[in-house]
């Protein structure tokens, strides 16, 4: 039999899980212990296991991917809306009568009012309180949407790295140890893990 017959017999093996040596042996009339001879010499089914992980993990990188990119569609618009909020908030705080403009509705006869803006000398609290909270909200949102920590949790984070560091010099594992050690952080959403 040709190379080439058998490289195509190997290939319908590695490549289609529903193919056997007794399968494929009556599909190309050869006898069943020539061919697992050979599969076996070749490593057919190694062959196969390793094609077979292959097809995994591109299918997981793919999908894993997809995910990302579903996500980060999903984001985008959010992280735009804050950065507008952002400004938003921004342009108000550069308006130096902002928090001492009241809208004012006066009576000016029977049944009629009169609405009109005016700048006062007292600065409106609750203009200042909503404003506040709105401004505390973003924040919290931004940090969310961009993965910043807050410096509470940066100093959690180094006072970690520095325990880890000082943990690993007890024990004699310098920078090039091969030894390893998982560090799992619990966060709100979930886990996160640091290698070191």
């Amino acid at each position: 039999m040709s190379t080439d017959k058998w490289t195509g017999i190997r290939v319908e093996y590695v490549m289609d899980t529903k193919a056997t040596y007794r399968s494929l042996a009556k599909k190309y009339h050869v006898s069943l212990s020539t061919l697992g001879s050979r599969a076996s010499r070749e490593d057919w089914p190694g062959q196969r296991e390793q094609y077979l992980n292959t097809v995994a993990t591109k299918t997981s990188d793919i999908c894993a991917e997809q995910a990302a990119m579903d996500l980060a569609e999903k984001l985008i618009p959010l992280q735009q809306a804050a950065d507008l909020l952002s400004n938003q908030i921004r342009a108000v705080l550069e308006d130096v009568d902002q928090f001492y403009r009241y809208i004012v509705t006066e009576g000016v006869g029977p049944g009629e009012t009169k609405t009109e803006c005016r700048i006062m000398g007292k600065a409106d609290t609750r203009a200042i309180k909503n404003l506040t909270a709105a401004v505390k909200e973003l924040a919290i949102a931004i940090r969310c949407l961009y993965d910043i920590p807050t410096w509470r949790e940066r100093e959690e984070i180094n006072l970690v790295k520095e325990k880890l560091s000082i943990d690993c010099e007890r024990r004699g594992n310098n920078a090039s140890g091969t030894q390893s050690l998982l560090v799992r952080f619990a966060k709100d959403d979930g886990i996160e893990d640091m290698a070191k």
